[in-house]
């Protein structure tokens, strides 16, 4: 394989066959490590080979489950002690690793690097690992489960790339704050974590259990008399596909929006639904009194303010008159708001753990957070001239960080 299809090919595999990887195979990957540049030719990455099924499963239960996807998993160390200055250890360490993805990838075996585990202490317990070695990450390896696809998208490298001083015009907002993000922060970073969960068929993306969607589905048809034609349903900030994805295609003709051209032809693809892109200026590209009923499934928590009056409106403007729309969010307890309050001080203060939309934020796969009260939902969609139909609440049992959870769901005309 040339280096550069090796290169724009290469994907993180979470997929794997049991077939067994010879020593021989897992050796030669290891050897291209070697060759990887290091700072001072000091060489201090090392890598421990973890392929019994004993030690693995007993590293699966206090570690991280993700041990069951693969036969094979590299623990990747290095001496802290050495080449601190401008992390250069660390740095070497990356570019080493780098070698053994695109090694791994040539031979026909499947990778995922991974840095989202706990356990460390056990770790270095259960594998002798003295502790002036940091633990940098895991190296899933095996042979892929299914056929390895393309690489994930990526954004563009005038995107990237600076010339000569640096001009960057959308640097990611890391701020909790939603009602501080504009449409472009939103843009800039979904678009990265979208193909991370919604990739080869795989949804992942979904922000809530899907009892919950499920739920919502359930009382959105208890809202609808159902007709001899099918309705056309334009569900507003489709993105994860979850509400939309369950609406039955006998009934409804679904029509999916969102600010993302990547989950629109996801969607398009997987369920050949009508797609409309909604626009940096929250316009969204259909006719006036076009659509028979309108839904927005737990997507204004993720929403600023000032976005979701618009796209109200646009709504209203879109909707033909009689049809209704169908909206649901998030109903937090006391609790809840006070224990995420008491966990952000918690890392903050104690553990010195980094707080921001993607770093300790339970909602990180779509964004900042923030509970929109009923006066506000009720107040946006009499503004735009809707009118009250019903509203409720749900209460929905799930698994999980909280044993419940709650929603309120609004019925409103025009």
């Amino acid at each position: 394989m040339l280096l550069n299809e090796s290169i724009i090919t290469r994907t993180s595999v979470r997929e794997f066959s049991d077939q067994k990887v010879d020593h021989e195979i897992i050796e030669k990957i290891l050897e291209s490590a070697k060759w990887a540049p290091s700072a001072c030719n000091l060489q201090l990455t090392e890598y421990l080979v973890i392929d019994q099924d004993e030690i693995r499963l007993d590293l699966l239960n206090k570690v991280t489950k993700k041990l069951s996807w693969a036969p094979v998993f590299i623990v990747v160390i290095f001496d802290k002690r050495f080449s601190q200055k401008r992390s250069a250890a660390f740095t070497s360490m990356g570019m080493a690793v780098e070698n053994i993805l695109l090694t791994a990838h040539d031979l026909g075996l499947g990778t995922c690097p991974m840095t989202g585990f706990s356990g460390d202490k056990y770790i270095r317990h259960k594998l002798k690992i003295p502790n002036f070695y940091e633990i940098a990450l895991l190296i899933a390896l095996g042979y892929p489960k299914n056929n390895i696809k393309k690489g994930k998208e990526r954004i563009n490298s005038n995107e990237l790339v600076h010339w000569n001083q640096f001009n960057k015009l959308t640097p990611l907002n890391d701020s909790l704050s939603l009602d501080e993000w504009t449409t472009a922060d939103i843009i800039n970073y979904r678009r990265r974590l979208a193909p991370v969960y919604l990739y080869q068929g795989k949804n992942r993306l979904g922000v809530f259990n899907s009892s919950i969607y499920n739920k919502a589905y359930n009382t959105f048809l208890s809202c609808y008399d159902k007709k001899e034609v099918k309705m056309s349903v334009l569900d507003l900030i489709s993105y994860d596909g979850k509400f939309i994805s369950l609406l039955d295609k006998n009934i409804f003709l679904p029509i999916a929006s969102d600010y993302l051209d990547y989950t629109l032809n996801i969607l398009k693809q997987k369920n050949d639904f009508r797609i409309a892109k909604i626009t940096n200026d929250n316009n969204i590209p259909l006719h006036n009194n076009s659509v028979d009923i309108e839904t927005c499934i737990h997507k204004f928590e993720f929403t600023p303010k000032d976005h979701i009056q618009k796209i109200i409106k646009e709504a209203y403007r879109i909707i033909k008159p009689g049809g209704f729309i169908f909206i649901t969010t998030a109903n937090e307890s006391r609790f809840k708001i006070i224990l995420r309050q008491i966990l952000k001080f918690y890392f903050k203060i104690f553990t010195k753990e980094t707080v921001n939309v993607y770093e300790n934020n339970p909602f990180f796969k779509i964004g900042a957070f923030k509970q929109r009260s009923s006066g506000f939902i009720k107040l946006s969609l009499k503004s735009a001239g809707f009118k009250h139909k019903a509203i409720g609440k749900v209460k929905v049992k799930q698994g999980g960080r909280f044993s419940h959870h709650c929603f309120n769901w609004y019925l409103y005309s025009k």
